[in-house]
């Protein structure tokens, strides 16, 4: 079967746009708090890719690994992956992207990357995020500190998701503006 494009370029083979969150936390996995997974939920689908799937892990790279990879497989449009620890490494060997060095922005130490992933500025300070496609799946990796991940979403990462999706569809109207000129 081919694939099928809608009148904005958007691949729509696949059905209609869906999001896969793993929160990587132990914090979260021993009753604690988090990285606000609500907040992500709600802007996924404000950016018309609702969540599907909500995943608490350990910060285990072959656990993180094997989940990522399993949802590569299931092929969501989106796959964000929260949380500190080896988020990169683990993203990279499940999509089997070697690590590369990156060199940091801001003098700091090399970062290693997956192969062709692009480093997602962090205005909050800290490690950047990543993003790279795989398997037709954008791969969004944000830190899990609340003040960094929303700091990053509400700018790069918004702006990503907006190219690649188009305008959120979520059947309404767009907002009236006004043509008066006052």
């Amino acid at each position: 079967m081919g694939r099928v494009f809608g009148r904005d370029g958007r691949d729509e083979s696949a059905g209609p746009a869906a999001a896969e969150l793993v929160v990587v936390d132990e914090r979260v996995l021993a009753g604690g708090g988090g990285p606000d997974a609500a907040w992500l939920c709600a802007r996924l689908s404000g950016a018309g890719v609702p969540a599907s799937r909500l995943t608490v892990l350990p910060p285990e790279v072959t656990v993180l690994s094997r989940e990522v990879a399993a949802a590569l497989v299931r092929s969501p449009s989106v796959l964000v992956v929260v949380g500190d620890g080896p988020v990169h490494e683990a993203v990279g060997m499940a999509a089997g992207l070697p690590m590369v060095p990156e060199p940091d922005e801001h003098g700091g130490q090399e970062l290693e990357l997956p192969a062709g992933a692009a480093p997602i500025p962090n205005p909050a300070g800290g490690r950047p995020g990543v993003i790279v496609e795989s398997r037709g799946t954008l791969v969004v990796c944000l830190p899990g500190d609340d003040a960094q991940l929303r700091a990053m979403w509400s700018g790069p990462v918004a702006e990503v998701l907006h190219i690649r999706l188009g305008p959120a569809d979520d059947g309404n109207p767009p907002p009236a503006q006004d043509v008066s000129g006052r």
